[in-house]
């Protein structure tokens, strides 16, 4: 319980970060997460519902916070920031930053990442690294709002 208390504080310090940046960049996104794909195929939930806000601070980072069901069947917050340095024609590539519940405590997460936005629709992709010879990659929709 503690942990999920204390991944509620961060998205709700994300939301309010959202807030408080929200004249900075013109570029709010509705994130819905919506599956994933784990090496190990065995036992674990491909699909993941969700919701979250994401919040563009500058050509390079956004923050976000958000829920969504894991991949082991177990309602997780997350909370984080993207990096993206790279573009590779209009895919933005770097990492995400954060950390998630539901995983048997608050998880710290590092990930590279790729965004492709469109005026209105966009996906995200995270690959996790290998660990213990599984690895994972997610995918989610954004929406843009303004």
């Amino acid at each position: 319980m503690r942990h999920f208390i204390l991944g509620y504080l961060a998205c709700l310090a994300t939301i309010v970060a959202v807030g408080i940046f929200a004249r900075a960049v013109a570029q709010t996104y509705l994130v819905f997460p919506m599956a994933s794909y784990h090496t190990e195929r065995k036992g674990y939930n491909q699909i993941n519902p969700g919701l979250g806000i994401e919040r563009r601070l500058d050509e390079r980072w956004s923050i976000g916070a958000g829920y969504y069901r894991n991949s082991v069947r177990k309602d997780s917050l997350y909370a984080g920031a993207h990096y993206m340095p790279w573009r590779v024609g209009e895919i933005r590539i770097g990492t995400a930053l954060g950390v998630a519940t539901g995983y048997g405590g608050l998880l710290p997460m590092v990930a590279p990442a790729a965004v492709w936005d469109g005026p209105k629709l966009g996906v995200a992709v995270l690959v996790t690294p290998p660990v213990s010879g599984k690895a994972m990659a997610g995918v989610m929709l954004r929406w843009r709002l303004d």
